[in-house]
């Protein structure tokens, strides 16, 4: 009988050690894990507000014109455009769509010029090209230029004098 007890006390000191050890470990992973969260954590956390992201904002960044020489025709405009995405989104579905009229309202342009890529990313750029043909008596011409994207549009009015 006294080794029955002897034993049963040695199992019973062994399962009260486990649970001091297996005690130890947890207060050591919860302090490890809260010292993580205070020192190398960066966010969100649950009772902050969640950083705010500007739009997509596909802007004209540049307008360049150049009047040259055709011999078909005589006169040509040849018209550089820049876009810019100004916003902190992914502007996708990139369009433009270009009107140009001369000083009697007369339509010498109107299309959809090609672009060089239709997804532009925080301050990435694309370009597009159109050449319009005018007559040797037109002193000016307006460019009416609508930009849009899938969460938005632009719109813009220049004017070339020729």
């Amino acid at each position: 009988m006294g080794e029955a007890n002897g034993t049963t006390n040695t199992q019973t000191k062994k399962k009260s050690v486990t649970k001091v050890i297996v005690g130890w470990i947890a207060v050591f992973l919860v302090i490890g894990l809260a010292f993580y969260l205070i020192v190398y954590y960066e966010g969100p956390y649950p009772w902050e507000k969640p950083p705010e992201v500007e739009s997509a904002n596909v802007e004209l960044y540049r307008f360049s014109d150049l009047t040259g020489w055709n011999n078909e025709t005589n006169e040509t405009l040849n018209v550089e455009i820049w876009l810019k995405n100004t916003g902190e989104e992914i502007a996708r579905e990139i369009s433009l769509f270009i009107r140009v009229r001369d000083q009697n309202g007369n339509i010498k342009y109107m299309d959809l010029p090609d672009i060089t890529w239709e997804l532009l990313g925080e301050n990435e750029t694309c370009s597009a090209i159109y050449i319009i043909d005018y007559e040797p008596g037109d002193t000016y011409v307006e460019h009416t230029i609508e930009v849009r994207w899938n969460t938005g549009m632009n719109s813009y009015l220049k004017e070339t004098k020729l």
